[in-house]
């Protein structure tokens, strides 16, 4: 990758990997806030109360943070970059088919006779979605350079 290409694509993953870390965290702290039962579930309603869900966040947004070694040189930041975006993918397609799975079966109760309900609507309001669809652009730019590069 040229220089010029490099630092925008660094900047990228930080930015990114920075939001991941974010919601990480914060979804550990609303997870063990559910835990010990405490009040404060409602300071965040955007954000599942799910410490796996966090630490997994927490884990794509550190391994994209440190792609901004891309900066310096390719050799050092492209793995991070690469395995960051490939998590990113997986829990994100992960998240949307729970999403469609939990809408399904609202269907299939609907269908049933019971009464209808809009739960499933929060699980596609989960932010390792957009985050996951932010990722794309770094993604498909990234592994297309490492295909035809190694």
């Amino acid at each position: 990758m040229r220089e010029l290409r490099r630092l925008p694509l660094a900047i990228y993953s930080l930015v990114l990997g920075a939001c991941y870390l974010v919601l990480g965290v914060a979804e550990i702290v609303m997870g063990v806030l559910k835990l010990i039962g405490s009040a404060g579930l409602s300071l965040a309603p955007f954000v599942p109360p799910d410490v796996f869900g966090g630490f997994s966040s927490c884990v794509i947004g550190v391994t994209l943070a440190l792609g901004y070694r891309l900066r310096r040189s390719e050799v050092e930041g492209l793995p991070f970059v690469l395995v960051g975006t490939l998590l990113a993918g997986i829990f994100g397609v992960l998240y949307i088919l729970i999403a469609l799975a939990h809408a399904a079966s609202s269907l299939i109760a609907v269908l049933s006779g019971e009464a209808p309900s809009l739960e499933w609507v929060l699980d596609f309001l989960r932010l390792e979605i957009p985050l996951f669809f932010a990722s794309l652009p770094l993604a498909v730019t990234v592994w297309s350079y490492a295909r035809r590069r190694y």
